[in-house]
């Protein structure tokens, strides 16, 4: 019975390692692909689909999308959306477009306390249909809870020093808390650099307006 609950722990160690091992190597790979991504001379809306792009792709999410804040509209606007190839299907099947999903009256938004909170620089929402609650219908709202498979979305503000140059949304088709610990710094460490790229490419908009 000892041998019994000793290989198990054993069992459960090699696991856990195991686990840690892979995440780590996805963690690698993506932030190879997202420095691939920053040796590109791009617009802000070119780099910024770049990224979701690879992040949707590496992260295995049902969507990420990249929301620029405009304070005088009140408005999330879209700078990039990438998603699965269930997320557009459902989108499609409620005749809507990836255009619909502007965020309006973020003040009034549920992810307002959050994305104006100086306390972190990043949340969860549970309720996918709250994000987009005061720009879509209350049916299409249902209809994008209903099929698009999201349990969790992940809110991630993007910012240098104290500038705020965007909101990264990350749509996962499980629970985030029920991550490992591994996943969540690997999803974590993905935030800087993804704020520092578009730091570059607005960067090198401004210098070649200039």
């Amino acid at each position: 019975m000892i041998w019994f609950f000793s290989n198990r722990k054993v069992t459960l160690q090699l696991y856990e390692q195991n686990l840690e091992l892979a995440v780590k190597n996805k963690t690698l790979s993506l932030l190879g692909n997202l420095y691939h991504t920053s040796t590109q001379t791009l617009t802000p809306e070119e780099m910024a689909k770049a990224i979701t792009d690879v992040v949707q792709k590496d992260l295995n999410l049902e969507f990420a999308a990249i929301y620029r804040l405009d304070k005088n509209k009140n408005l999330l606007s879209i700078l990039s959306f990438s998603g699965s190839e269930r997320f557009f299907r459902t989108i499609y099947d409620l005749n809507l477009s990836i255009d619909n999903l502007v965020i309006k009256d973020v003040s009034k938004n549920d992810i307002s306390a959050g994305l104006f909170s100086d306390s972190s620089d990043s949340f969860i929402i549970n309720d996918i249909g709250s994000i987009w609650k005061n720009s879509i219908s209350e049916e299409n709202v249902l209809g994008i809870k209903n099929k698009s498979h999201i349990k969790t979305v992940l809110v991630n503000v993007l910012l240098v020093g104290k500038k705020v140059l965007g909101v990264l949304f990350l749509g996962f088709n499980r629970d985030y808390q029920a991550l490992s610990k591994f996943e969540k710094e690997s999803i974590k460490n993905i935030t800087d650099p993804v704020a520092l790229l578009l730091y570059k490419a607005y960067l090198y908009r401004d210098i070649k307006r200039a």
